[in-house]
């Protein structure tokens, strides 16, 4: 049974999972500290997607009489090793607005008190952006917009900057900092339009 024409519907109906998990992730409450985290889903996703892989290739190199030589097992483990760290971090990850430093990290937490907060500088990329921190002490701290609920993560990070310190309003930021429906709307068609070019590539290459 030839099942690559299922592929493509496959792929869509990933990509619609991921869009819902996405959008989907609200920030909570620890110990009276706004936390906020990446969605949960996208570990389950990347970490399921990496071993379905894995496992497809151990299968492929048992049905072959030659089998798999021992540089090709060991890209097979390397990638077996990143493909579930990886979805770890982005299940551990938390940032953690507490009332006097900022707290990000997943195995290890990196700290930037807000006192010691410089500059504020918002990149937008095609698909994505991301808020980076400065400090006087050249330390910097990066707040990536596919973290769940950003906009009201930056909008919690502003009412904590040092008086003369603000975050510029400017692309898409405009949009976060102000009404929070709006916010979550931006938030959504980003990374909408970010999996969409994917899907887009995708079929482009295997000429869908």
């Amino acid at each position: 049974m030839n099942l690559a024409p299922l592929l493509p519907f496959a792929v869509v109906v990933g990509i619609n999972a991921v869009l819902f998990l996405c959008g989907s992730n609200k920030h909570r409450i620890i110990d009276g500290n706004p936390t906020y985290s990446y969605p949960r889903g996208i570990a389950y996703f990347v970490l399921i997607s990496n071993w379905g892989v894995v496992a497809f290739l151990v299968l492929l190199a048992l049905s072959q009489s030659q089998g798999f030589d021992i540089s090709s097992w060991i890209i097979l483990l390397t990638f077996a090793y990143v493909g579930t760290v990886f979805p770890v971090y982005i299940y551990r990850f938390r940032l953690v607005l507490d009332r006097h430093v900022i707290r990000s990290g997943a195995f290890f937490f990196k700290e930037v008190p807000y006192a010691d907060i410089v500059r504020v500088k918002y990149v937008q990329g095609r698909r994505s952006g991301q808020v980076i921190l400065y400090t006087g002490s050249r330390k910097r701290m990066n707040v990536w917009e596919t973290i769940g609920d950003f906009g009201s993560c930056v909008r919690e990070i502003a009412a904590r900057l040092p008086s003369g310190v603000t975050i510029p309003r400017e692309g898409r930021m405009f949009t976060y900092l102000g009404d929070p429906a709006l916010a979550a709307a931006a938030q959504a068609s980003t990374t909408a339009a970010g999996l969409r070019a994917r899907l887009r590539a995708w079929r482009n290459r295997h000429g869908q």
